[in-house]
């Protein structure tokens, strides 16, 4: 089966909706794999090195390691690393679908965020897997900025940090992340010594640009192989929700499926690795995968003053208009 990429932007609950729908005995939920950023085995590894992202490469080492050996241990990471390394100049489309044969040939459930950052990213997943099917996964903007500010709390209040950022982005540096990129929003200003570029880093540009990026790209994907999810949706009704994904997906569905995708921490992903490949999802998930059932009030632009800022900013248009269209009213 091909896998099942979910796109989505940072904190929309795609850690525990992967893990819930890759519980269904047809699915594979894999920890964050990255392996599709890059053409080729060695230039991913040596990308992640260079730029000092080694956690990026944890996924893919415990993946290797529990489909080698049965289990993720220090020795498993030194097999695994061995494993790869004889497969260096293997193309990433060709080592994907080896560890998918290594399963049986489930369908991987993969939701690596960073596949959403990058337009050609996302056309590797579409030319790698011409079948595969995607899931855009999204969430309120309130929800999602808020829950980027709790876990980057000094991103917007920091002054040295916002320095460096617009610093780095008026300097056109190409050693910008895509992620801190995709928070700045310009705009030219008139002053009284003239036009003037205006930087504004904010995390609700970071939830406009990912859905935008995404809904730009699946435009070009068939009706049949793409589907539209609110988070809050999943979480709420997930057995109801999980049947509606079964039908896209086209694979089975029994009443005694509900047990397996109410229970994520059954996932041998869903828990801290060992040594060298510790991670591969959201460290908080990985301490407590355990799913329970919430009731989501979705916030509301009644009031329209950005809650994560302390200059009474109001929420772009465009973040408005964009969020009523994913239907958010």
């Amino acid at each position: 089966m091909d896998p099942v990429f979910i796109l989505s932007s940072p904190r929309s609950f795609t850690s525990v909706v992967a893990g819930m729908v890759g519980m269904h005995p047809e699915l594979y939920a894999v920890p964050e794999l990255h392996i599709l950023e890059k053409n080729k085995l060695h230039e991913l590894i040596s990308f992640f090195m260079t730029e000092r992202q080694e956690k990026k490469l944890h996924g893919l080492r415990r993946i290797t390691s529990e489909l080698l050996l049965g289990e993720q241990t220090l020795e498993g990471v030194h097999m695994a690393d061995r494993w790869l390394e004889r497969r260096m100049w293997m193309s990433t489309r060709e080592l994907y679908q080896q560890l998918i044969d290594m399963t049986g040939g489930l369908g991987f459930v993969d939701k690596s965020p960073a596949y959403s950052l990058s337009p050609e990213t996302l056309e590797r997943l579409n030319q790698s897997f011409p079948a595969s099917k995607f899931i855009h996964l999204v969430r309120h903007p309130i929800g999602q900025g808020l829950s980027m500010a709790k876990l980057l709390p000094g991103v917007l209040t920091s002054r040295s940090r916002l320095a460096e950022i617009r610093s780095k982005y008026r300097e056109e540096l190409t050693s910008v992340p895509h992620l801190a990129r995709d928070l700045i929003w310009t705009r030219e200003v008139h002053t009284e010594e003239g036009p003037q570029k205006e930087i504004e880093v904010d995390f609700q540009y970071l939830w406009l640009r990912m859905q935008r990026r995404i809904m730009t790209f699946l435009e070009q994907v068939e009706a049949a192989r793409k589907m539209t999810l609110r988070g809050e949706d999943f979480l709420k009704h997930p057995t109801e929700t999980m049947v509606r994904i079964s039908g896209f997906l086209d694979i089975s569905w029994n009443p005694s499926y509900e047990q397996e995708i109410l229970h994520p921490e059954r996932s041998p992903y869903a828990c801290i690795g060992p040594q060298g490949a510790q991670f591969g999802n959201d460290v908080n998930y990985l301490i407590n995968p355990i799913y329970k059932k919430r009731e989501f009030t979705i916030p509301s632009f009644s009031n329209r003053v950005v809650p994560w800022r302390t200059d009474e900013k109001e929420f772009d248009t465009n973040v408005i208009e964009l969020a009523r269209e994913l239907g958010y009213d």
